[in-house]
């Protein structure tokens, strides 16, 4: 439903139909949970999520319930309840790969719109961008890199050859469509993701290496075709982004962000911080604070920079808790990727969309994004390989210890070992 949010309608008193559905379903899984006879449980990154809510609503309590355009603690009650659900009603790998397959299908079909409302000129500033059916150019631009994810990830493990070409067609569809998003952070996330998932492939030695030559080459083969189909105004376009021309500047009328104004958005948010260096500004409140921080600014704008958003609207303290709750959240994923052999399996293909939202933060104030905050929440499934493998490589790290005792025991000569004659011995 993400990627057709704009479809959806406004709902009072909601800041979106998506806050609506989320409410019933939650409402639904505790009632489901308390009549098979259990108490709803929580981990550690939900406690993790809490902490900063409730850091949050006390470093400004105004400012998080009434200081700006909508109830943030609301908000973010919200958020946490859709990382705790998604935790619990995507256990399965069945029904993991469902979400991909919707998600994917849901982008898609927005995509479909980008190439018909995209209006392309000579440059980048003067071109007409569409958001397609996701609300933001930029924000269509995640889903297609997330969708490609998804889509990688079924193919390896799609045995059928026409479902394998259907799929190989989809990811050709969304690269085209990213480009005609002109969205120059799109190109930086679908980089870090091709090179998170080259890693993983090209590093394993268990994948033989004529595998490894098909997948370099039909990768570069579905990029030269859709490179070869782009019309030549989309790189013009995109071209026009290292001219320093008028055109492409901040303008206050204007929604498109240049690396100059990024700059002083980021100085405005330190200014901020070392005004409020424990408690931040208050939640939501940096577009109302920027003019007073910034004169390169006339008008409300947010720092396109969720750190930045972060360190000046809740100080270091949340800061320090947003932080740890992702990288908590990419741990798990990452620990728990390493329990199986396959190449691509459910735990990496999380850890790297996490990845990619976590960087594609440095060119958005993606903070209250529900996408992010529903990754977040995939890590869960995983808490239980994840600590396996933690306990695996204690043991193992303990074992190489060990063994480094056995070397200088025997090369002692006979010597006793100062800890006694069971050191070293095997168990």
């Amino acid at each position: 439903m993400i990627p057709l949010v704009a479809t959806l309608p406004n709902v009072p008193l909601a800041t979106s139909m998506l806050s609506l559905l989320g409410a019933s379903v939650m409402v639904g899984t505790v009632l489901h949970v308390i009549a098979q006879g259990k108490v709803p449980t929580f981990s550690g990154i939900f406690g993790l999520g809490l902490l900063l809510v409730v850091w949050i609503a006390l470093s400004n309590p105004y400012a998080a319930t009434e200081g700006g355009d909508r109830n943030w603690v609301f908000t973010f009650v919200q958020l946490l309840a859709l990382t705790w659900m998604s935790g619990y009603l995507l256990r399965s790998p069945q029904r993991q790969r469902f979400l991909m397959i919707v998600f994917a299908t849901a982008t898609v079909i927005s995509t479909c719109f980008v190439f018909g409302e995209t209006v392309i000129t000579a440059t980048r500033a003067e071109s007409v961008r569409s958001a397609g059916l996701s609300g933001g150019s930029n924000s269509v631009a995640r889903y297609i890199v997330l969708s490609i994810i998804f889509l990688v990830y079924l193919r390896s493990i799609e045995r059928r050859h026409q479902y394998r070409m259907i799929l190989l067609g989809a990811i050709a569809i969304l690269l085209a469509g990213l480009a005609y998003t002109l969205s120059r952070s799109g190109l930086l996330l679908l980089l870090t993701a091709g090179l998170l998932l080259a890693f993983r492939m090209m590093g394993r030695t268990n994948l033989k290496a004529t595998t490894k030559l098909k997948i370099i080459v039909l990768a570069a083969a579905v990029s030269t075709g859709v490179i070869y189909v782009l019309p030549d105004s989309i790189f013009q376009a995109y071209s026009s982004v290292l001219q320093t021309t008028d055109l492409n500047r901040y303008r206050p009328d204007m929604e498109s962000i240049d690396q100059n104004a990024r700059i002083f958005l980021a100085m405005a948010g330190y200014e901020m911080w070392l005004d409020h260096p424990w408690e931040g500004v208050g939640i939501g409140q940096f577009p109302l604070q920027l003019t007073s921080y910034s004169t390169y600014f006339r008008n409300e704008i947010g720092p396109h920079n969720m750190y930045v958003n972060m360190l000046a609207e809740t100080g270091i303290i949340g800061l320090i808790f947003f932080v740890t709750f992702l990288a908590t959240a990419a741990r798990q994923m990452y620990h728990a990727s390493k329990s199986t052999g396959a190449v691509l399996n459910l735990p990496y293909i999380w850890f790297v969309c996490l990845i990619v939202l976590a960087v594609g933060g440095l060119l958005k104030h993606d903070h209250a994004n529900k996408l992010l905050w529903l990754l977040v929440g995939m890590s869960i499934p995983f808490n239980g390989a994840a600590a396996v493998m933690r306990a695996k490589m204690r043991r193992s790290n303990t074992r190489r210890g060990n063994g480094r005792n056995v070397v200088r025991d025997t090369s002692d000569r006979g010597t006793p070992h100062p800890g006694g004659p069971d050191i070293g011995t095997t168990h």
